[in-house]
């Protein structure tokens, strides 16, 4: 009778487990954009202006913070943000980033990136603009160095 009652015991502490299933919901996303186009900075001028775009869905839980990407940004140029941060309580909003080039930077067509995060969501704006130099400026003397690569 021992092994009657042991029997009767497992199958009533059996674990059953139903068919799994995934879910996935959409996240909250956000859009970063720029509407200007042809943006010419003069070199060693006063900074240029440029106007940054963020759409953001109404459920974005986190602000967006915008930040320069150093790492793919020209030497010479420097880019300040007169606010960095959006809240997530709005829909749309614009920033604006001030954008010089040193005097001794040469002219010719480079790329400002912009990085834009909210919580684990990043997307990166690259924004073409063109460095003008004045014609006949006497910039002093101009050093070339070798370039060593390993």
């Amino acid at each position: 009778m021992g092994l009657e009652e042991d029997a009767s015991l497992n199958e009533e502490a059996r674990i059953v487990w139903s068919p799994e299933h995934m879910v996935t919901t959409p996240q909250p996303d956000f859009i970063v954009t720029t509407s200007q186009q042809n943006i010419q900075i003069m070199a060693g001028d006063t900074p240029t202006s440029i106007l940054v775009n963020a759409e953001l869905d109404s459920a974005l839980p986190y602000a967006i913070v915008f930040a320069i990407d150093y790492e793919r940004l020209a030497d010479g140029l420097d880019v300040t943000f007169e606010r960095e941060v959006v809240a997530a309580s709005v829909v749309s909003d614009q920033i604006t980033a001030n954008v010089t080039a040193s005097e001794t930077m040469t002219g010719g067509h480079y790329m400002i990136p912009i990085v834009a995060r909210s919580g684990l969501r990043e997307h990166l704006l690259t924004i073409p603009v063109e460095v003008v130099t004045i014609q006949g400026q006497e910039g002093g003397t101009h050093l070339f160095l070798p370039v060593i690569t390993q």
